[in-house]
């Protein structure tokens, strides 16, 4: 159906809504705990304070809302979270003043962290403990631009739901808990007491979002009594009647199944800025039971209503050094459709087709959407979402459901746990509502290359940082590089594990979060928070970058100086600290020369394996505090862009301080033999031994202008998927606009473009993300 004129409205104050950042939290937080005595971290204490923000936080609904509640005071505003990273007042003004994605700061937000926040939270914050208990070698790797930690701006809790609340109340979770509060052993259990302390946080934390969702009714209430046109005040009625109902009872048709979802989605980021946003999943499949077809545009309006709820949320700003270079507002919420049913058979469905329509209708950044591919899934569902992919806005990814299986089994998951599972964030992936999958951080494999070839030194800052590996002028084999690499990996890994065993003790001591436990299957039978290991499963990634990079400079420097020996290592070496200056034709030779991953060409490709290699036998496997494993993910976000601004000119030619490879993806312009021999060189990594993998491909408009092209890429994406490949993304636009844009940004301002594993404005992004999105492969054909 035609977007409404209701959903036109709401759209639009959406996307005019200046991104503001409020106090209101982070001043409620702080009232509450000056009122309290003792330690601030116990789970009821958590779970009051989350009440204590549910119940005075400021709510509105909207002329025309059918769909109610906003994160912050009003939409488009960003609380803050001073228990975690508390924000300056340089913070502040970097983020009202940045060129690009700014937070308005009001005056009175100023004076509120100045006078109120600032002097109470300081040194209580989870970020300074964090870097308090770090080693000196942990923070100067750090520094170096090595890997990054996420845990030191946003909580943990990157992780989705699944159908539990479609089918249970908040007052079913209470009789839960009570359940098993009156099973507690406090006879033969030593954990007895923690236990129940835990569980009696989850029960509160339940009934403050029963209490949230009472107020909303009443609201409604008071507003339809007040209102005088019989169409909106039917509207207000009805909302009234929902959050009486939900989140306390199971929902009973689609507008109330939409509104519990929201309700839950705004008490998780509340509760803590987790790190990626809550995720409501398979949507496609939690919300069939309660749709009825006779009512496909009630259900297409409220969708739509939905959908501009996501696009309110922007995500919350970064402290430090990253309030300056963090770009985008994107929160990474993510919502699957299509794949599995839990029986493994095929999840599409009449609700699947009724969710993309509205991802073309809207053309929001937020959510982020992916479609779940399956070889049991038909054509028609891949070919509807490339449709929606031609329009270029870089939405929906596509994700091999199958092989998504076989990456979760083989990290232990239950079969049927497995198949409903999926992606979330940019492409990491995980048991819904079952697991905690953190994410530590980026790890930077050029930088760690840089350091091999300088015997553990740092040339950026003169540094001994890594081992004392040897003098790679000494070296007298290919082979002796790389096991040097292999060490210099192994050693910072470690380094990076031991700081992340300490942070998890940290989250798991002094930060629990009782409200998402309480919607993570096994919080409640063991009694344990999600950050200390109560869920099912518990996975720590850590996400490699530079692979593509890695590749094309091991086979620059195995072709040229061990091979042809157009080059000696000590001239090389030579070349790279000058920046190339003076050495353009050996540039260009090393450039254009050499086998290049993206080709198809087993002589780069092989590298890449022996990369992947290394890196997963450093990561995979070990064991974290909470009881589960660590893991491996490809994906930079655009961690690529700080990596290349901190590794110096590299033997593939490329020049200092400019950005790496992103994901698993050739190195930009690269790939000269199209997107198949592209897609079949990535389809060489064992993608089933990661967590997600991430390949961006750009394509001009014409190659899908017609039917024929929309074929060829419905077969490129099934042909990936045979070979086993993760996931797969599209920009469908040419650099000649992309340049346009750059030249005449208030003349393309609703360009959007894929970055990484989200979707935003192009003009809203830095210089050197611009350029680098401009200079990757544009292919023009199949």
């Amino acid at each position: 159906m035609p977007i409404t004129d209701r959903v036109k409205m709401l759209r639009e104050k959406s996307l005019n809504a200046k991104e503001t950042l409020s106090s209101e939290r982070a001043e409620l937080l702080t009232a509450f705990y000056q009122q309290e005595t003792g330690m601030l971290s116990t789970p009821v204490k958590r779970a009051k304070s989350f009440a204590y923000l549910l119940e005075h936080k400021h709510i509105e609904i909207y002329p025309g809302e059918l769909i109610v509640g906003e994160k912050g005071p009003a939409p488009k505003t960003a609380p803050t979270f001073p228990e975690l990273c508390c924000h300056s007042l340089s913070d502040l003004d970097i983020l009202d003043t940045r060129e690009k994605t700014s937070f308005h700061v009001e005056p009175s937000t100023r004076e509120a962290y100045e006078k109120t926040v600032i002097p109470f939270w300081q040194n209580k914050s989870m970020r300074e403990m964090i870097l308090n208990e770090m080693t000196d070698e942990w923070k100067a790797a750090y520094e170096a631009g090595i890997y990054t930690e996420f845990m030191e701006q946003r909580a943990p809790g990157h992780t989705v739901l699944d159908d539990k609340i479609y089918r249970k109340g908040m007052l079913d979770f209470q009789a839960d808990i009570d359940q098993r509060i009156a099973a507690l052993d406090f006879l033969h259990d030593p954990e007895a007491y923690d236990k129940r302390e835990e569980l009696k946080a989850m029960r509160i934390a339940a009934g403050a979002l029963i209490r949230f969702g009472e107020r909303y009714s009443q609201l409604a209430q008071n507003q339809a009594e007040a209102e005088s046109d019989p169409a909106r005040k039917a509207e207000l009625e009805k909302i009234a009647q929902v959050c009486r109902h939900v989140p306390a009872h199971a929902p009973s048709d689609f507008h109330e199944a939409l509104q519990y979802y929201w309700f839950v989605h705004l008490g998780v980021t509340t509760e803590l800025n987790t790190w990626d946003a809550f995720c409501p999943g398979k949507l496609d499949q939690h919300l069939l039971p309660f749709y009825d077809a006779n009512k496909r545009d009630e259900a297409e309006e409220l969708l739509h209503c939905f959908w501009i709820k996501f696009n309110n949320q922007p995500a919350p700003p970064k402290v430090g050094v990253t309030a300056a270079e963090s770009g985008t507002y994107t929160d990474f919420a993510q919502i699957n459709v299509g794949g599995l049913k839990p029986d493994g058979s095929d999840g599409v469905n009449e609700v699947t087709y009724l969710l993309l329509d509205v991802i073309e209708d809207m053309r929001l950044l937020q959510p982020s959407s992916s479609v779940q591919v399956s070889k049991k899934n038909p054509d028609k569902f891949v070919r509807r979402a490339a449709k929606i992919i031609r329009t270029g806005f870089g939405q929906p990814s596509i994700f091999n459901a199958d092989l998504i299986v076989q990456e979760l089994v083989r990290m232990g998951k239950d079969v049927t746990d497995a198949r409903c599972g999926g992606s979330s964030g940019c492409v990491e992936v995980g048991a819904f509502g079952k697991e905690a999958y953190i994410l530590t951080g980026y790890f930077n494999m050029p930088k760690v290359l840089e350091l091999t070839l300088n015997n553990g030194i740092d040339p950026r800052t003169g540094r001994q940082l890594g081992l004392q590996t040897g003098d790679p002028r000494n070296f007298a084999s290919f082979e002796e590089l790389f096991e040097a690499f292999e060490k210099q990996v192994l050693h910072f890994v470690d380094i990076k594990v031991r700081g992340n065993n300490v942070i998890e003790n940290l989250y798991a001591k002094y930060m629990p979060a009782p409200f998402l436990s309480l919607l993570t299957d096994d919080c409640i039978a063991r009694g344990k928070d999600y950050h200390s290991g109560g869920a099912r499963y518990n996975t720590s990634y850590i996400q490699g970058v530079g692979v593509g990079t890695m590749t094309d400079v091991l086979s620059a420097i195995k072709t040229h100086v061990f091979e042809q020996k157009t080059l000696d290592m000590p001239a090389l070496l030579s070349m790279l600290a000058a920046d190339f200056d003076g050495f353009e034709r050996e540039r260009q030779m090393l450039l254009n020369r050499t086998p290049r991953y993206g080709n198809d060409d087993d002589a780069a490709d092989d590298l890449m394996v022996r990369v992947f290699e290394a890196y997963f036998n450093a990561v995979d496997g070990r064991k974290n505090m909470r009881g589960g494993e660590y893991h491996i993910n490809l994906l930079p976000t655009t961690c690529h862009i700080y990596f290349g601004s901190v590794t110096g000119a590299t033997p593939d030619g490329r020049k200092a301080w400019t950005p790496l490879s992103e994901g698993v993806s050739p190195v930009q312009g690269a790939d000269r033999n199209g997107p198949t021999a592209a897609a079949r060189s990535v389809a060489k990594m064992d993608h089933a031994r990661t967590g997600g993998t991430l390949l961006n491909q750009k394509f001009t408009p014409q190659v899908l202008a017609n039917d024929e092209g929309l074929d060829k890429l419905v077969s490129l994406v099934r042909g990936y998927f045979k070979l086993d490949g993760h996931h797969i993304q599209f920009n469908v636009v040419d650099a000649k606009t992309l340049k346009a844009a750059q030249a005449n940004p208030e003349e393309y301002r609703s360009l959007i473009v894929r970055v990484a594993g989200y979707s935003d404005y192009f003009c809203d992004l830095s210089k050197t993300l611009q350029d680098e999105i401009i200079a990757r492969t544009e292919h023009e054909g199949f």
